[in-house]
C-alpha cells in the first residue's frame, strides 16, 4: 500500500478492501441476484467503523487499485466542500462516507479510480492542501 504522506495520521470512517470475484462467486450468485462471471470484476469493499452504525457496502469494479483520499476540514461549510471536491471531477467516484464532525473538525473519505499513475495522487493531496480550510489530506492506494 502507498501512502501520501507517509506519516499521515487521519482518524478513519471507514476501512475499504478491493477483493477478485472469485473470492464472492458463491455468496453473490443465489435466486434474487445473478451476476454473470467475469475474471475482470472486483470488489470494492467499505467497512464503516463507526460504533453507531455496522454497515458493509459493495462495489463491483473493473480496476485492480482504488486511492482513497481523506480530508479534514476546518469548517463543514459547502464553501469548503466546493473548493475541494473541484479537484476530484477528473475522477470516478466510487464511494464517499459524506461529511462526519468529531470535535469541532469535519472529516470526508472518497474512493476513487485512478486514471494514472501515483504521482498525480501526490499533485492531487497537493493541491487540495493548498485550501485555508483544510486542516489534513491524506490518500492511500488500495489493492
Amino acid at each position: 500500500m502507498k501512502k501520501y504522506p507517509e506519516d499521515h495520521k487521519i482518524p478513519l470512517i471507514t476501512r475499504g478492501f478491493i477483493k477478485p470475484y472469485k473470492d464472492f462467486k458463491k455468496l453473490l450468485i443465489s435466486p434474487e441476484l445473478e451476476l454473470p462471471y467475469d475474471p475482470k470484476l472486483n470488489f470494492l469493499l467499505v467497512y464503516s467503523i463507526s460504533s453507531k452504525l455496522t454497515r458493509i457496502t459493495c462495489y463491483p469494479i473493473y480496476s485492480s487499485e482504488i486511492w482513497k483520499l481523506k480530508i479534514i476540514y476546518n469548517t463543514g461549510s459547502n464553501e469548503a466542500l466546493k473548493n475541494t471536491t473541484i479537484h476530484l471531477l477528473d475522477y470516478k467516484l466510487i464511494h464517499t462516507t459524506g461529511i462526519s464532525e468529531k470535535k469541532g473538525k469535519f472529516s470526508v473519505e472518497y474512493y476513487l479510480i485512478p486514471h494514472r499513475d501515483w504521482n498525480e495522487a501526490i499533485v492531487l493531496t497537493d493541491l487540495i492542501l493548498e485550501n485555508n480550510d483544510v486542516i489534513m489530506c491524506g490518500i492511500e492506494s488500495l489493492s
